[in-house]
Order: structure tokens, then sequence, then C-alpha cells
């Protein structure tokens, strides 16, 4: 993305310790469950496939155990789940760290910046959905698209590590890659627009 440089600079980053006054309480909530329930489904079906295959590699094996990993439930959800989880998060270096992603211009470091901060990846996450939300309700298209690029790397990172990602990254400078990643960031912003504006509608 050209002008995410520029556009780093036009965004204010938005602490998730206070709604934005654009986006109600209930239908941030809403928005993150969603979201996090479409990535559950998509790794869901994807363990289904690796693991009706009949002759599983080593790679398909580790990724199975992966997956199985992410997928277990780190804890129960209550319905003060939302509120704890505002009051929780570590803000000064999530802050910190997406402004330093949104400064990278081609998103190359992000794995570095990352890695190196020792920074609370679901605190990360849960920043950048909440930036995500408010640009979509303010209509930013540049932000959110970036932010949406910044979400599927933040869960490549998590499910596949570093070494991974910097791999991914790397295969991006190949053109016809890089198209059909730009169409996942497409979709993946497209979705979590429509979740959003649906929710607003459903006032």
């Amino acid at each position: 993305m050209e002008n995410s440089k520029e556009s780093s600079e036009s965004i204010d980053i938005s602490s998730s310790s206070e709604i934005h006054p654009n986006i109600d309480e209930r239908s941030y909530k809403n928005f993150k469950r969603q979201r996090k329930m479409e990535e559950r489904r998509k790794l869901k079906e994807k363990l289904n496939i690796l693991k009706a295959k009949n002759n599983p590699t080593e790679k398909d094996t580790k990724e199975i155990n992966n997956l199985i990993e992410v997928l277990e439930p780190k804890y129960k959800i209550t319905e003060d789940s939302f509120r704890v989880a505002f009051e929780t998060v570590e803000e000064a270096d999530c802050n910190e760290i997406l402004v330093k992603i949104l400064e990278d211009r081609n998103l190359e470091n992000f794995s570095d910046l990352v890695s190196k901060s020792n920074v609370n990846v679901d605190n990360l996450e849960e920043l950048i959905l909440y930036n995500l939300s408010e640009s979509i309700k303010e209509d930013n298209e540049s932000i959110g698209l970036l932010l949406s690029k910044i979400c599927l790397f933040l869960g490549y990172y998590k499910l596949h590590g570093k070494r991974m990602l910097d791999k991914l990254i790397d295969e991006l400078k190949i053109p016809y890659k890089s198209e059909i990643f730009e169409e996942d960031v497409q979709k993946y912003y497209l979705e979590s627009r429509n979740a959003i504006l649906t929710m607003d509608d459903d006032k």
C-alpha cells in the first residue's frame, strides 16, 4: 500500500479503553465476536481438510497440531469478558507498536516489530480490530484496508510464527501472489464493513 505512511500520519490511534462515540459497546462486541467466529470457522475448515488426507506429510501433521492448539479454548467467555478485555489491555505498548506498524510503508518489518517488542499479540489484535471498526464507521477506506492487511498478517503470525510470516511477506513480492493476497485483504475489509454497518442498521 503506497500511501500507508501518509495514512498513518492522518489517523489517531484510538485506545480501546474508551468506546469511540460512533461505536456503541454492544456493536463493537458483536463485531469482534463475528470476526473471531469467522476466523475460527476458516481454521476448522482447514483442519478438517488436513485431517481428511490419507497420507499427511510431516508438514501437514505439524500444521494440524498448530491448528488444534489455536482452536482449543483458552478461557470461558462470560458477559463481562468484553469489559475485562478493555481494562486489561496493555495500551501503551500496543499503541506504540501499532503506530510503528502503520509507519512501515510496505509492512516488510511487521514480524520484527511484533516479535522483538514482546507485546501481547492478543491485546494488539484487540486494538487493531477496534481501530478497524472505527475506520469503517468513519468511512476511511484506506486506513481500513491497511488495518485489514495488518489483521491478516497478525493472524498468520499467531498461527505459523515469525519465520513463516517472513516467508509469506517475501513471496508477496511476486506480482500474482501479491494480487491474490490483496484480494483477501479486500474481502476481509468488506466482511468487516458489512458486519459493522449491519449492526448499525439494526440499532
